[in-house]
């Protein structure tokens, strides 16, 4: 089979054929990230891992996935994004079997580093080629298709993490899924071998200069910059919950390892595939008829997803805390659905894959910090407090994107026409 990127071959089912192979690399990247946090007991007992120092497992991915993603945008801007993501898949193959041979904290967390390196790479190019077989009436549909990878591979990487390593060891888990994801990556490239991708730039010559200048003028967009420190606060949100509730709820309800693992994430990942894909039906219908109205879809979402945030940390029973966990999830699947839609509202075309990479590489340095923060703090400060503070920061930046948003939104055609 052959797809085109033209808008007439683009009509029908084979614009979405793609995303189902993309589906399941994204998945595997999920599970890749998601794993090692149900074998938080184990790393304490093996490598002696003090509470900061697990804390960092999310940090040091961040760092390097932030600092990575601009990059790994530009390039897919500038080359075959299907070349892009093979090779990614293949490179956090080998960061899998890097970290499984850990024998000390930081070792472990040069591996988690060398991952966050591999997979910066991925996620530009796959939603720059998602972006040019959808225009904007399908747009949010393809990206929160294509998202709900992520949440089926964190409840698969937590379940599988957790019950693999409990019977043949972290390290063997580890290898297994490394060999796993480098046969498919031979799979996915085969699988879109047909596929006719645009010119980089969609026609337009990318910029000699760089991702340096190309950042600057993305960040001369008001909605642009304001939608990435949106993402810093979601960025932080979601990584504190991805790091620290599995062990949270085996601390406070003394739940066993897997089970804690399992409760995390179906309590997060299940309401917020529900979110998504209302939200992304939302979106698209409601940018059909008002063009900011994506935005604020995306606006409503992060509100009351940071009001829910807060009941999490606040919640008394194991009843309560899941409930407050689900209406995160869900009202975050609003706000996911749409950012990146919006995203390519607002910036031109030939600047798809460093937009996605620097609003990526914002939330990774933003996220990053608070799993850390926790981890180091927990003994001292308390986690409705840093719950709290959270949730009052995604608050502020919503209400800023609502407000500069309507001034600043593109008013004409996509490709950043500014009013």
């Amino acid at each position: 089979m052959s797809f085109s990127s033209s808008s007439e071959s683009n009509a029908g089912w084979g614009r979405w054929t793609p995303i189902a192979f993309l589906w399941a690399a994204f998945c595997l990247a999920y599970m890749a990230r998601q794993s090692l946090y149900s074998t938080f007991g184990l790393l304490r007992s093996e490598l002696g891992f003090s509470e900061a120092q697990l804390g960092l497992t999310t940090t040091v991915f961040n760092w390097v996935y932030g600092i990575s993603n601009a990059l790994g945008g530009s390039v897919a801007d500038r080359v075959s994004k299907r070349n892009v993501i093979a090779g990614s898949l293949v490179f956090w193959s080998i960061s899998l079997v890097v970290t499984s041979a850990a024998t000390s904290p930081g070792m472990l967390l040069a591996g988690r580093s060398l991952m966050g390196l591999a997979q910066s790479f991925y996620i530009p190019a796959a939603l720059a080629l998602i972006a040019s077989l959808h225009d904007s009436g399908t747009r949010s549909r393809a990206i929160t298709l294509h998202g709900t990878g992520q949440s089926v591979g964190v409840m698969a990487g937590a379940y599988y993490g957790a019950a693999v390593s409990g019977e043949v060891g972290w390290r063997a888990m580890l290898g297994m899924l490394a060999g796993f994801t480098c046969v498919y990556a031979l799979v996915l490239r085969f699988g879109l071998r047909g596929l006719v991708e645009p010119a980089p730039g969609g026609g337009s010559k990318p910029e000699a200069a760089g991702p340096g200048a190309g950042l600057l003028r993305l960040f001369s967009i008001p909605t642009y910059a304001l939608v990435c420190l949106c993402a810093v606060a979601v960025g932080a949100n979601v990584w504190m919950l991805y790091t620290w509730l599995p062990d949270l709820l085996r601390e406070r309800f003394q739940l066993p390892m897997t089970q804690a693992a399992v409760i995390a994430t179906t309590s997060i990942e299940i309401p917020m595939m529900a979110g998504l894909f209302a939200g992304a039906f939302l979106g698209d219908w409601v940018s059909k008829r008002w063009r900011i109205g994506r935005l604020y879809v995306m606006v409503a979402g992060l509100l009351l997803a940071c009001a829910s945030f807060y009941g999490i940390a606040a919640g008394g029973t194991l009843f309560e805390v899941r409930l407050a966990t689900g209406a995160y999830a869900v009202f975050k699947g609003f706000y996911t659905a749409n950012y990146v839609a919006c995203v390519f509202d607002l910036i031109p075309a030939e600047s798809r894959g460093l937009g996605v990479g620097a609003i990526n590489m914002i939330s990774a340095f933003g996220g990053s910090l608070s799993p850390f923060l926790l981890g180091a703090l927990k003994p001292y400060f308390s986690t409705v407090v840093a719950f709290g503070l959270m949730s009052a920061f995604g608050v502020a930046c919503a209400m800023a994107l609502a407000v500069a948003g309507y001034w600043s939104f593109p008013r004409s055609s996509q490709g950043g026409q500014r009013a």
